[in-house]
């Protein structure tokens, strides 16, 4: 098994992100230089080897948890599983 990267991770972020329609980014600077939380981006925090991942719930940058506890693997694996699902759900509906 080959070890994950914080680019791997990122891609699978922005790649999640762009198909919900969320903003890429986390954060972004307003005309007047203060930092805005983009509500809807879906991306990871956390300390050590101990990851969360959380979704931004409103411009103040307060987040809910989405899933928690895991190793960056499993981030990766948690981002691959909700694209795939995400895909899937989308076939079903153009065969419907």
């Amino acid at each position: 098994m080959s070890r994950i990267t914080n680019v791997q991770i990122e891609a699978k972020q922005m790649l999640l992100n762009k198909t919900l329609g969320n903003p890429i980014e986390t954060y972004r600077r307003s005309p007047k230089g203060d930092c805005v939380a983009q509500i809807g981006n879906i991306h990871m925090t956390g300390v050590s080897n101990y990851w969360n991942i959380e979704q931004i719930s409103n411009e103040s940058g307060a987040t809910k948890q989405l899933a928690g506890g895991f190793s960056k693997r499993e981030v990766f694996d948690w981002y691959d599983a909700a694209l795939e699902g995400i895909f899937l759900y989308q076939k079903s509906q153009e065969v419907a």
